[in-house]
Parts: structure tokens; sequence; C-alpha cells
């Protein structure tokens, strides 16, 4: 307590669980996975929820979860669905490979399961064994279903704390990520942890936003050197933005008869790993093995040129439709591939680059 008080004066630990816990009692969302956590104590929604919000905005996810649910109601039928049918689900989210991993985690905990009953892990450091578990995911899935004293610290978190102890360091450095992580673990409320972690996490998203944060009505205020010394505008500092990557993009949209071609992407693609989609290359690099075949054919034709952005990297998107080779029969990858008729395709689409690829040929006349 000596260090937390030489950060902030008269700063008392259990004051601050006990204004965030208040706060939380009366503001908190009534979410779906809150809701099902609190009348079925099943360890499946929790985990789903905290798959669905990385790196994704609340609002996207919401209705997504709902959906998610109904399609699987529990853990077996997740587990029985193909990756492919998961990612429908999910389409728009973005960043696909989580949902590979939780399809693999979800099989690996009903492996270890006996009979009915479903062995979920534990503690924290069993969490952390399950593949797409990193240490965020296993804190808040072992603080909200286990009780587990493990703090979590993203990015609304991240924010709450260096205003709360005005320490100004940019969000992605991670000196303050170690500074944080040991505030973070001398102040959690050890009696009510999962609670405590939804409580910082929401009030970083309601009331401490990272601009026009509302101090007035904020339950921390009092014990805040940022808001105490105005400089709320400066904890924490901008994250150190990377040099966006410009790329030039070829989708070739393979037709056969009134078909049209789905593949599955490679596992060292640079987007999109294992997910499926039209044939897709880079200048540098195909994401797509189709042994060694040349898509850029006499015959092949132009649709359409659109941009699109992926984490850092901006695409410049040309898009080709190819008519079916008689020799690529041989090709093991276009075997594999999901021929649709064109009114079907739509609905078998993963990724927004894939769905404004189909776009263009479902606006170009045949």
């Amino acid at each position: 307590m000596d260090k937390l008080h030489s950060l902030s004066p008269h700063f008392a630990k259990e004051e601050l669980q006990q204004r965030v816990l208040a706060w939380y009692s009366v503001n908190k969302e009534a979410h779906s996975w809150r809701l099902l956590w609190q009348q079925f104590r099943d360890p499946y929604f929790v985990w789903i929820s905290e798959i669905m919000l990385q790196q994704t905005t609340l609002a996207a996810v919401i209705p997504k979860y709902d959906s998610f649910i109904k399609r699987f109601p529990k853990i077996e039928a997740l587990v029985l669905a193909s990756e492919a049918q998961i990612k429908r689900e999910v389409q728009g989210l973005g960043y696909y490979r989580r949902f590979s991993n939780l399809h693999k985690g979800m099989q690996q905990v009903l492996e270890a399961s006996p009979g009915d009953t479903i062995a979920w892990p534990q503690t924290y450091a069993e969490w952390l064994k399950i593949p797409g578990v990193g240490e965020y995911t296993a804190a808040a899935l072992s603080s909200i279903t286990l009780d587990e004293p493990e703090p979590v610290l993203d990015g609304n978190v991240i924010r709450v704390l260096s205003r709360i102890f005005d320490i100004r360091r940019a969000s992605d450095d991670r000196e303050l990520k170690k500074i944080l992580m040991t505030l973070a673990r001398t102040l959690i409320c050890a009696s009510d942890p999962g609670s405590y972690n939804q409580a910082l996490m929401e009030l970083g998203q309601k009331i401490c936003r990272p601009q026009s944060p509302a101090c007035k009505i904020c339950p921390l205020q009092k014990i805040c050197l940022a808001y105490a010394r105005q400089s709320t505008h400066l904890a924490p500092q901008a994250k150190t933005r990377a040099q966006a990557e410009n790329l030039q993009v070829r989708i070739h949209i393979l037709k056969k008869a009134q078909r049209f071609g789905l593949f599955k992407r490679c596992q060292n693609a640079k987007f999109l790993k294992c997910t499926p989609g039209f044939v897709t290359e880079l200048s540098d690099q195909e994401q797509f093995r189709i042994d060694g075949e040349d898509f850029s054919l006499p015959g092949e034709r132009y649709l359409g040129t659109f941009q699109h952005t992926i984490t850092k990297h901006r695409l410049k998107v040309d898009v080709f439709s190819v008519t079916w080779q008689a020799h690529w029969r041989k090709s093991r990858l276009l075997k594999e591939g999901l021929w649709l008729a064109k009114s079907e395709v739509a609905t078998q689409l993963v990724s927004s680059l894939d769905m404004k690829a189909w776009k263009l040929v479902t606006e170009v006349p045949s």
C-alpha cells in the first residue's frame, strides 16, 4: 500500500472497490451472457462472450451473441459443428482464427469430460492450457466463473487505472502494462473478483471514455489523480501508431457451369487463415496453394476494384471472374472446394472481404 499512497495520496484500495462495486450494482448492463451465467452457472456462455468481445465492439457482439447461442445452445452442439458453420454464425466480427481456437478449446474440454459432466477448468492456470485462451481471457473466466482473484487488463481497465494514478504513458506501452498489472493485482477485490473486473471494464466503457470522460458523474472522481490535475487527456497517452501497409490484392472468382467455387485458405495465409472464400493472392504471396496454377489467364474477366482494411493493412482489391479450366480437375485443393449456385454463395461467405468481392458479381451482368 505504500506504493499506492506514493502514487495517489490518501488512497485506499477498499474505497475504490466499494465505489466501483456500488456503481456497478446500479448501472451494470443486463447482457445475455450475464443473465445466462446467473441462471445456469455454465462457463460456456461466459467463454463465448469473452472470445466474441476480443477486438470487437460491444454493439457488434450483442446481436451476434444471441443468434450464436440460439444456434449452439450447449457445448455439445458447438463441438459437433464444423468450423465453417461456426464462422458463418459470426460473419462480420472479423479475426476468425479466434473462433477456430474456440472450437478446438471446446473440443478439448469435452474430450476431457467423463460422462455427462463437463470438466471445466478449475483454476486460472487450467484455463491458460486451453487453445485460444490467453492471460486476459483466463483472468476473466476464472474471476467470473470461479471467484479467483485474477485481475483483467483490457483497454478500458488500462485507461481507468492510468487516470486514477495519472500515469502518462502510451496505452500500448509494455512497461505501462507491467506497472498496471502490479497495481491491478494489489487492487483486485478478493471477495467478488468477477463483479469487480466487469465493473472496471464497464466503467471504462460508459464513464471513463477515451474522449470526453464523464468525470462529473464518475464514482472514482474523489480518488482520481488525473481528474484532480486536469490531465485526463494525457493519461494514458495515445497508442504508438504503426505505419499502415499498402497491399495489392487479386480475387479470382471461379465459375464452373452455373456454380461458383469457395475454397479453404491455407494455414499460412497472410489474412483469414483457414477461412473459406474466393481464390485470393497478394502481390508477393499467394493466399491459396493451387498447385502452382496461374489464374492470370486469357478470358479472365475484370469485375471491378474496391478498397478494404484489415488491421494495419490497406488493401486495393481487383476482382476477376475466371471460367473453370479442365486441367484444374487434377488439383487436390480445387477438388475439395465447395461449388454453389449463385443464390447460395452469400449464405456461405464469412469475411467482409469476400462479401465485397461477391457484391461485384451480383452487380455485373452475366
